[in-house]
C-alpha cells in the first residue's frame, strides 16, 4: 500500500503493469537481491535464530521398543512449540510423562565446565521407559531416560531434577538415581546406583532385582521381575469409578423426639406398581434390557405428604426434594445389580411443591432387584421369634425335655381339678386331646423342626424322611451249606426319619438295622422272572425286533432285574425312536454309567457292530445303536444289527466292504443297465416310416407315425434283453439281502450269547441258593452309615446354633446387611483400551473411603441406649466393591471370578493397583491389545446372582505379598497386593471378615436415615475411585541391547509431599558429548574424544561424527582446518575490550544443547554468530571464520581496544569488473535501516547452584537516540553462557544495523580467484554515488516528510537534493528533476527534519536527498562462485572504515566500550 515515487510511476507505464505487480515484483527481488539474505549478516531476528537439530543427527536409532508409538499432539493455539519448549508437557504423579517417539532426535550436548566454569548444561531427558507402582499412601514412579547421545563425560547426580526441584533437596532415602561411570551406553544396572543415594534398602522390594547385575528398571510379574519396554500414561476420560447420590427406596426415616423416644416416618419415595415392578416387589425375576420403572416422589404438602412423626416427616420431605433435584439424563444408575438411564417423568410435574413426581427409568443393562426385601422399611436389629425358634431347635437336638402341668378332666376329694406333669419339647402335637408328645419309644424327642429365616440366611430342615438305598448281597452256599460265592441282589431302600434330637436318630438308626433281612424265597421268585425276561428277549431279537427302523428308545433294556436287564414280553417295540443317542440322554434314562461310590463296579460301555471295538466314556458322544443289553458285571452292550453308524446312512451294514466295495457296485451297475435298455426301447421312433396328412384322415394332425416291419424286430430284441437285465437285477438283490441276513445273524449270535452267559449264570446262582433267611449285612451297613452323616449334621448345626445364641447380640449385627443397599445410585464405570499390544497392563488407583459418624450418645433425653458408646462417633472404615471385566481385541467379554474389595478409614487419599496379565512374552502366549472395564458394585448378594464369585480380592498395602488369581496355569491373570477372602452367604454374600465400625452400622452402607445414626459417606462427593495412571507393559529380554551410544539415566522416586509433581526429568551435565577437538596450533584433528565448549571443535564433531553428525557422508578432507584453527584461537585469544573498558578479551564458548531437526548448514548460519563467527566454504571447503578482521594469532582488537588494521586483498574497478555485471543496491528501507538497541537474553549459571537462569543485558550505541531506534530481543541463551558474551553478540548486532547499508554484485575474471569470503576489497567504479539516501515530499516551511524515513544526525547537517515537480505530460529523467546542492537541513532531536531555504519555492514537490560519498570504498565478500561462463561472480557488503593511527579499521568491528551503552 505504500506510495509511489514519481520514477517508479514511469516504469510501470514504461512496462505495462500495474501497480499491483510492480509492487510484488518489487518484494520479491528485495528477497533475491539482498546479498545479505541466508547469511550470518542477516540479523532481521526472524525464526532461525535458535538452534535447530542435525538432519541426521542425533536418531533414536537404536531404540526398538515398539511401545514408543507417535502419540497425538495437543492443540496450542494452531501453533507447533518447538521441543525446547515442549519437552516436558506433564505434571506431577498424576500427569506421566509421555514417552519419546521412535525417531524423535537425542539431545546432543556439548560443555566442558573446565574450559567454561559457567557454561553447564542443563538438559531434559528423553522418556523411554516409565511405570508407576502404588504403595499405599504414597506412589512409586519408576524411569529410564536419555539423557544425550554418545558418551556424556560427567553428569552431576546429586543435580537430577524434575522441574525446578532437584533431587539433593529431599531424603536420601526417597529418591534413587542410576547412572553408568563415564557415561558407558546401554541401560544402567541396580548396582549402578550413585553416590548420595546409598540407601538402596528402601527401594521397594517387589521392583528390586535379585542382584546388581540386573536392570534398574524391571517389571514386576507374578513375584517375578523381568525385562521389557514400559510405559505409563494418564488416561484423561471415564477415569471415574463408584457409586453415589443414593436414593433410598421405601424406608422410614428415624429422629428422636424431646423425651428421647423415637419417631418414624416413611420418606415415601416409592416403586409404582407400573411396568416392571413386580421384578423387585415380588422376586419374579431379574430385570431385563428396556425393561421400564416408575418411583413416585410424594408430594411435600397435604394430605398424604407425611406418612407417620411430623419431624421426621419433614426431613423426608427435605430428602425428597433434594434427591428430585439430583436427577439428570446424563448419568447411568443402578439398582442392584441392573443398570438404569433416566428417560423422563410420568407427567407434568416435575417438582414435589406441584404433587407427586414420577420419575421413568429404562432398563440398559439387565440385572437382579436389590437384596433387601421392597417391603422392609427399617433395617432388622433383632428377631425374637428367630431367637426362640433356635433355642427350641437347640433344645429338640439336645434331647432337653421340659415339662408342663396338665389337666386330666379329674377332681379330687375337694373337688378340686387332678393334673399330672407331662413331659414337651417345646410344644405338643397339633390338636392331640388329650395332648400327645412328639416322644419315640425309647422316650427320645422326635418333633420335626424346620428354622428358615432369609436375613440373616439360616436353612435348617429336620422334617420328613430320607431314603436309604442299597443291593443287598446273599451268600452263595454248596450243597454242604458252605459259602462258595456272593450274589448281588436288586436295589432295596428304606425311609428313615430325619426329625427329633440327635438321640432319636440314634433309635432310628438301630431300629431300622435290626429289621433288615434278606428273603430268600423273594429272591428265587425274582430269579424266575428274570430267566423268563431273558428268554423271550433272545426270541425278540430272533424275530428281528431290534433289526430296522421302528425301535424303542427305552424299551429295549429298561426292564432291570437284580443288576442286568432284558425286555419286557409286554412291550411294545413298534414305537419309532432315533437309531442313536448321546450318552448324556441314555444315563440320564438309565443311571449314571459309573458309580464313583462303587469302587468294585466293572461298568463300562462296549459297542458292538460290524466293526466291534470298545467305547471311551464321554457323555457328550453319540453312540449308534438299535439294541442296549446291561449284562450282569454291569457293562452296557450296545448293538448295531443292521450296521448303520450314522442315522443319516439308509443302507444297511455301509461299512461292509463286501458290499460297499463288490455287490453294492455290481447291482446298481446292473440297474444302470436296465435303465438304459428301457430308455432305448422308448426311442425306436428313429426306426419309423412318416406319411403325409392326406395318406390319413386326421384333420388334427399333418403327419402320421405307422410301424413298420424294422420296428417290430427291434423292440422284440429289446424285450428280450430287459428280461434278461431285470433277472440279474433281482439276483444281484438277492446276493446283497443273504449277505445282510449273514451280518445279522452274527451281530444276533453276539447278543444271545452275552445274554445266554447271563442266563446260565442265573441257573447256577439259583442252585446254590441257601435254604434260609439270612442277615442283610450291606443293609445294614448302609443304614448306619447314611445315620450316621445325619446324625453329624445334627450336631454340626446344634454347634453352629448353640454359638449363635451364646454371642446373639454380636450375631444381631449381621441382620440385613442388604438393608442399606436398598436405594438407586449413580453409577460410573472406568474403561481402557491399551494403545499397544502388552503383555501386562497394571493400573494405578486412587481411593477416598471414609465414613464421618456423629449424633451417637449413650442418652437421649430420657432415654438411655446402652448399645451406644461415645467412640462410636468420628471416622470409620468403609468399604467398596467392584468387578473387572476384561475382552482382546476382537474377542468376548470376560470377567475375573472374584469380586474387588477395598477398605479404608482415613479421608486422605490412598493408592493401590491392580496388575492384568495377558500373556507372557512368548510365542505360545501372544500379546494383544486388551479392553477393561472397571464397573461399581454396592448391592453384591445381587450381583452375585448375575456374575457369580466365591471370593474377594481384598487390596491391601498391609505387605508386600502378590495375590494372584486365577491361580491355576490360566494364561490371564489379575494380580494385586493383598489377600482373598470367602463371600459368606449367611451375611449376605458379604466378606467373611469382621467389621469395623459401630453397631447397626455397615461398612458398606449407601445411606442413613436415623437421626442417631449421622453419616457423612466420600461417595457424597462422587465416586470414591479414580484411574490415575496405567502403564503397559512388554516382556522382551531385547531390551538389555537398546540403547547403544546414547547416555542413559535409570530413576525411582517416591511421591511426597514435596515431590507431587513430575515434570521434565533433568541431569545437570558438566561435561558433555565425547567429540572431536581441533588443534589450533597444529591445525588437525583430535580423537582424543574429549568434551568441549568451543564452537570450532563443536563444528568439526557434527561434520565427523558418524553416528550422531554427518561423518557418513563427509570426511576430513572436507574441512579447511587453517580457517578453522584461526576461528578457534579466536575463539580464545581474541583480545576483544571488556565491556568496562579493560582489555583481555572476552572466550567465545558455545556450552548447550542440540535439540532439534533441521538442516546442519542451517544449524550452523544460526548457532556461529553466537560465537561471532560466520559459516563459510573456503577452497571448496566448509568451516568456520570470525565475523570480524583478526590477526593470525586471533586478535581481533589491539590492546587500546582498537580493531586491527584491514588488509586489503584486491582492488576492483572499472578495469577489472565486467561491463555490465555490476549491481548496487541499499537495504530494505523502513526499521531495518533504523539504530538498533538490542537486548541479548544469556543464560548464567553458577558453580554452587543446581539451575541455570536467563538473564538479559540491553546493548546500543552511545549516539543512538531511543526515540529514533528500533528495540528488538535475541534469544542466545541456548549456547551463551556468560555476560560479557551477551554484550560482544549486542555490539555486532549493533554496528551491522548502523553500518552496514548497501550490498553490490559483479562479474570479474578467474584471475581474482585467489579471494576468499571474509576477505577485504577496495571497489572504485568512478561513478557518484549517494549514501544516506532519503525521500519524500517538502511540506510547509520546508519540513521534509519522509514516510519511509532514514534516521538523520540530530542538528545541522548538509545534503544534495533532486526535487520534481508532478505533470500530467510525459516524463523524462533529466527535465523533470532539478539538482539543488549544499542545502542546510536541520534535524530535532524528535526526529524532525527542515529545510527552511525550499520554502516556499518547492513546497509540494517530490524529494531525494543524500551526500556524496568517495568512490574508493571497501567491501567484505561474502560469496564467490564460478559462472557456467567461467567468470568469477562476486558478492560483498559494505564495510565502512575510518583511519587511525594510519592504519584502515572497521566501523563493525569497533567494540571500544565508548561506544556503547550497556545496561
Amino acid at each position: 500500500m505504500r506510495k509511489l515515487l514519481p520514477y517508479e510511476h514511469q516504469l510501470i507505464e514504461a512496462l505495462g503493469v500495474t501497480k499491483e505487480e510492480y509492487l510484488n515484483f518489487v518484494a520479491i527481488q528485495q528477497d533475491y537481491k539482498d546479498p545479505k539474505i541466508g547469511t550470518v549478516l542477516d540479523v532481521r531476528n526472524e525464526t532461525g535464530t535458535v538452534a535447530l537439530v542435525l538432519t541426521i543427527v542425533g536418531t533414536l536409532f537404536q531404540v526398538g521398543a515398539a511401545l514408543l508409538a507417535p502419540k497425538p499432539e495437543v492443540p496450542d493455539g494452531g501453533r507447533r512449540q518447538n521441543r525446547q519448549q515442549r519437552f516436558a508437557p506433564s505434571f506431577g504423579f498424576n500427569s506421566a510423562q509421555d514417552l519419546a517417539k521412535y525417531g524423535d532426535p537425542v539431545n546432543l550436548i556439548y560443555t566442558n565446565n573446565s574450559d567454561n566454569p559457567l557454561g553447564s548444561v542443563r538438559a531434559n531427558g528423553s522418556l523411554v521407559w516409565s511405570a508407576i507402582e502404588n504403595f499405599g499412601s504414597s506412589q512409586f514412579m519408576q524411569l529410564m531416560v536419555v539423557v544425550g547421545a554418545s558418551q556424556l563425560r560427567k553428569i552431576d547426580p546429586d543435580s537430577i531434577a524434575f522441574g525446578q526441584k532437584d533431587l539433593s533437596t529431599f531424603d536420601k532415602g526417597s529418591s534413587f538415581v542410576f547412572l553408568k561411570s563415564q557415561g558407558d551406553s546401554g541401560i544402567p544396572k541396580f548396582g549402578d546406583l550413585k553416590s548420595g543415594y546409598k540407601k538402596n534398602t528402601f527401594f521397594p522390594k517387589r521392583l528390586a532385582p535379585s542382584n546388581s547385575d540386573k536392570s534398574a528398571c524391571l517389571i514386576a510379574f507374578e513375584g517375578d521381575k523381568k525385562l521389557g519396554f514400559s510405559q505409563a500414561y494418564s488416561p484423561t476420560t471415564s477415569t471415574s469409578l463408584g457409586v453415589f447420590d443414593a436414593i433410598p427406596i421405601n424406608v422410614n426415616v428415624l429422629a428422636r423426639d424431646s423425651k428421647g423416644i423415637v419417631e418414624r416416618a416413611n420418606n415415601r419415595i416409592a416403586l409404582s406398581e407400573a411396568y416392571q415392578a413386580s421384578k423387585w416387589k415380588s422376586r419374579t425375576g431379574n430385570f431385563e434390557i428396556e425393561d421400564k420403572i416408575e418411583f413416585v416422589f410424594t408430594k411435600a404438602s397435604g394430605k398424604g405428604s407425611i406418612d407417620g412423626a411430623t419431624d421426621p416427616g419433614k426431613t423426608a420431605i427435605d430428602m425428597r426434594r433434594q434427591m428430585l433435584e439430583s436427577l439428570d439424563f446424563s448419568s447411568t444408575y443402578m439398582l442392584g445389580s441392573a443398570k438404569f438411564r433416566f428417560s423422563g417423568y410420568g407427567g407434568n410435574n416435575k417438582s414435589i411443591e406441584g404433587g407427586d413426581v414420577k420419575v421413568l427409568f429404562e432398563c440398559v443393562e439387565g440385572g437382579h432387584p436389590p437384596a433387601s426385601s421392597y417391603t422392609r422399611l427399617e433395617p432388622k436389629t433383632d428377631d425374637e421369634d428367630l431367637k426362640k425358634e433356635i433355642e427350641n431347635a437347640i433344645n429338640t437336638l439336645s434331647n432337653i425335655k421340659t415339662t408342663i402341668e396338665s389337666d386330666t378332666g379329674e377332681v379330687d376329694e375337694d373337688d378340686e381339678p387332678i393334673f399330672e406333669t407331662i413331659t414337651i419339647i417345646p410344644s405338643i402335637i397339633p390338636d392331640s386331646d388329650p395332648p400327645e408328645l412328639f416322644l419315640s419309644d425309647e422316650g427320645n424327642l422326635s418333633e420335626p423342626f424346620k428354622i428358615e429365616s432369609e436375613n440373616p440366611p439360616i436353612e435348617i430342615d429336620y422334617t420328613g424322611t430320607q431314603k436309604i438305598t442299597w443291593r443287598p448281597v446273599l451268600d452263595l452256599v454248596d450243597d454242604n451249606g458252605n459259602k462258595v460265592s456272593d450274589y448281588q441282589l436288586g436295589r432295596k431302600s428304606v425311609d428313615a426319619d430325619r426329625s427329633g434330637s440327635i438321640e432319636y436318630s440314634k433309635e432310628v438308626s438301630q431300629d431300622l438295622r435290626d429289621d433288615q433281612f434278606i428273603d430268600v424265597s423273594a429272591v428265587k421268585k425274582k430269579l424266575r422272572q428274570q430267566k423268563k425276561a431273558l428268554k423271550a428277549l433272545i426270541d425278540d431279537i430272533h424275530e428281528g425286533a431290534f433289526d430296522g427302523d421302528n425301535l424303542p428308545f427305552n424299551s429295549n433294556n429298561a426292564y432291570e432285574i437284580d443288576g442286568y436287564s432284558g425286555r419286557s414280553p409286554s412291550e411294545d417295540v413298534t414305537t419309532n425312536y432315533a437309531l442313536s443317542a448321546s450318552l448324556a440322554s441314555l444315563t440320564s434314562s438309565f443311571g449314571p454309567l459309573l458309580n464313583p461310590s462303587d469302587t468294585t463296579s466293572t461298568r463300562g460301555i462296549k459297542l458292538h457292530g460290524y466293526d466291534k471295538g470298545f467305547v471311551a466314556i464321554d457323555v457328550g458322544s453319540n453312540v449308534p445303536y438299535t439294541f442296549i443289553y446291561i449284562d450282569r458285571r454291569n457293562v452296557w452292550n450296545f448293538f448295531t444289527f443292521n450296521g448303520i453308524s450314522n442315522v443319516n446312512k439308509q443302507k444297511f451294514f455301509p461299512n461292509d466292504p463286501n458290499l460297499r466295495d463288490k455287490k453294492r457296485p455290481n447291482l446298481k451297475d446292473a440297474k444302470g443297465k436296465l435303465s438304459n435298455l428301457q430308455a432305448q426301447r422308448d426311442q425306436l421312433d428313429k426306426s419309423t416310416t412318416k406319411i403325409k396328412s392326406d395318406s390319413v384322415t386326421n384333420p388334427n394332425s399333418d403327419v402320421r407315425t405307422v410301424l413298420n416291419k424294422e420296428t417290430q424286430l427291434a423292440i422284440a430284441q429289446y424285450d428280450s434283453d430287459i428280461t434278461d437285465q431285470e433277472e440279474l437285477v433281482e439276483e444281484r438283490r438277492q446276493v446283497i439281502n443273504d449277505r445282510i441276513e449273514r451280518n445279522i445273524g452274527i451281530l444276533h449270535k453276539l447278543a444271545v450269547v452275552i445274554i445266554r452267559d447271563d442266563i446260565n449264570y442265573i441257573e447256577t446262582i439259583m442252585e446254590q441258593l441257601p435254604a434260609k433267611d439270612q442277615e442283610d449285612k450291606v443293609g445294614r451297613q448302609q443304614i448306619k452309615k447314611d445315620m450316621k452323616a445325619i446324625i453329624k449334621q445334627k450336631k454340626d448345626d446344634l454347634d453352629f446354633l448353640t454359638e449363635i445364641i451364646d454371642d446373639w447380640d454380636e450375631y444381631t449385627k449381621t441382620f440385613d446387611n442388604t438393608f442399606f443397599s436398598k436405594c438407586l445410585v449413580k453409577a460410573e464405570k472406568t474403561t481402557y483400551e491399551t494403545l499397544s499390544e502388552v503383555d501386562a497392563v497394571n493400573f494405578s488407583l486412587k481411593v477416598n473411603l471414609s465414613r464421618r459418624i456423629s449424633g451417637r450418645q449413650k442418652k437421649y433425653g430420657e432415654e438411655k441406649v446402652k448399645k451406644y458408646s461415645s467412640s462410636d462417633n468420628g471416622v470409620k472404615s468403609r468399604m467398596v466393591f467392584f468387578r473387572l471385566f476384561y475382552k482382546k481385541q476382537g474377542g468376548s467379554r470376560n470377567i475375573f471370578n472374584i469380586c474387588f474389595a477395598v477398605r479404608r478409614g482415613s479421608e486422605s487419599d490412598f493408592y493401590t493397583q491392580i496388575r492384568f496379565i495377558g500373556s507372557d512374552g512368548t510365542a505360545e502366549q501372544p500379546r494383544s491389545k486388551w479392553v477393561f472395564e472397571f464397573e461399581p458394585v454396592y448391592d453384591v448378594k445381587a450381583e452375585s446372582e448375575i456374575n457369580p464369585f466365591a471370593k474377594y480380592a481384598f487390596i491391601e498395602d498391609t505387605s508386600e505379598d502378590l495375590q494372584v488369581w486365577p491361580s491355576t496355569s490360566s494364561q490371564v491373570k489379575v494380580c494385586w497386593s493383598g489377600r482373598t477372602v470367602d463371600a459368606n452367604s449367611d451375611i449376605g454374600y458379604f466378606p467373611d471378615e469382621d467389621e469395623r465400625g459401630p453397631t447397626d452400622t455397615n461398612e458398606w452402607d449407601m445411606f442413613s436415615v436415623n437421626s442417631d445414626t449421622n453419616v457423612r459417606f466420600s461417595h457424597e462427593a462422587g465416586p470414591e475411585i479414580a484411574l490415575t495412571a496405567v502403564t503397559e507393559q512388554q516382556l522382551d529380554q531385547s531390551i538389555k541391547n537398546k540403547y547403544k551410544n546414547l547416555t542413559m539415566m535409570s530413576l525411582g522416586v517416591y511421591a511426597n509431599r514435596g515431590l507431587q509433581d513430575l515434570r521434565s526429568v533433568s541431569a545437570l551435565v558438566l561435561k558433555g558429548k565425547s567429540c572431536f577437538t581441533i588443534n589450533k596450533n597444529t591445525e588437525s584433528i583430535s580423537t582424543s574424544q574429549n568434551s568441549t565448549s568451543y564452537a570450532p571443535d563443536i563444528f568439526v564433531d557434527t561434520l565427523l561424527d558418524e553416528v550422531n553428525g554427518v561423518g557418513k557422508y563427509v570426511d576430513q578432507s572436507n574441512i579447511d582446518l587453517s580457517s578453522l584453527a584461526l576461528a578457534k584461537k579466536f575463539c580464545i585469544n581474541n583480545n576483544l575490550p571488556k565491556a568496562d573498558g579493560s582489555s583481555g578479551g572476552v572466550n567465545m564458548f558455545m556450552d548447550g544443547i542440540v535439540a532439534d531437526a533441521g538442516s546442519w548448514r542451517e544449524f550452523w548460519i544460526s548457532a556461529a554468530p553466537f560465537s561471532l563467527l560466520e559459516l563459510a566454504r573456503k577452497n571448496g571447503k566448509d568451516t568456520l571464520v570470525p565475523a570480524l578482521p583478526v590477526r593470525q594469532g586471533g586478535k581481533a582488537a589491539d590492546d587500546a581496544g582498537l580493531p586491527i588494521g584491514l588488509n586489503i586483498s584486491a582492488l576492483f574497478t572499472a578495469g577489472n569488473i565486467l561491463q555490465g555485471s555490476y549491481k548496487e543496491e541499499f537495504l530494505d528501507y523502513g526499521t531495518s535501516t533504523e539504530d538498533l538497541i538490542a537486548s541479548v537474553i544469556y543464560r548464567e549459571f553458577q558453580e554452587n547452584e543446581k539451575f541455570n537462569r536467563n538473564r538479559s543485558v540491553n546493548v546500543q550505541l552511545e549516539d543512538a537516540q531511543e526515540s529514533s531506534s528500533i528495540r528488538e530481543t535475541f534469544d542466545a541463551s541456548q549456547f551463551i553462557s556468560q555476560r560479557e558474551q551477551a554484550i560482544m553478540f549486542g555490539k555486532l548486532l549493533c554496528n551491522q544495523r548502523r553500518h552496514i547499508r548497501k550490498g553490490i554484485e559483479f562479474r570479474t575474471l578467474p584471475s581474482e580467484a585467489g579471494l576468499e569470503p571474509g576477505d577485504f576489497i577496495y571497489v572504485d567504479i568512478g561513478l557518484k554515488t549517494w549514501d544516506h539516501y532519503s525521500s519524500g515530499m517538502v511540506m510547509k516551511g520546508g519540513e521534509l516528510n519522509t514516510p519511509l524515513r532514514d534516521q538523520q544526525a540530530v542538528g545541522s547537517s548538509t545534503f544534495n537534493f533532486l526535487v520534481y515537480k508532478h505533470a500530467n505530460e510525459a516524463l523524462e529523467f533529466k527535465s523533470n528533476f532539478k539538482a539543488l546542492e549544499n542545502v542546510q537541513v536541520e534535524t530535532t532531536t524528535e526526529g524532525v527534519s527542515t529545510a527552511a531555504s525550499l520554502s516556499p519555492t518547492y513546497e509540494g514537490y517530490m524529494f531525494v536527498m543524500g551526500e556524496d560519498k568517495p568512490n574508493k570504498r571497501v567491501f567484505r565478500i561474502t560469496e564467490l562462485a564460478i559462472e557456467e561462463e567461467g567468470e568469477l561472480s562476486v558478492k560483498a557488503v559494505e564495510y565502512p572504515c575510518f583511519e587511525d593511527t594510519g592504519k584502515t579499521r572497521a566501523h563493525i568491528a569497533d567494540f571500544r566500550s565508548s561506544k556503547f551503552k550497556v545496561s
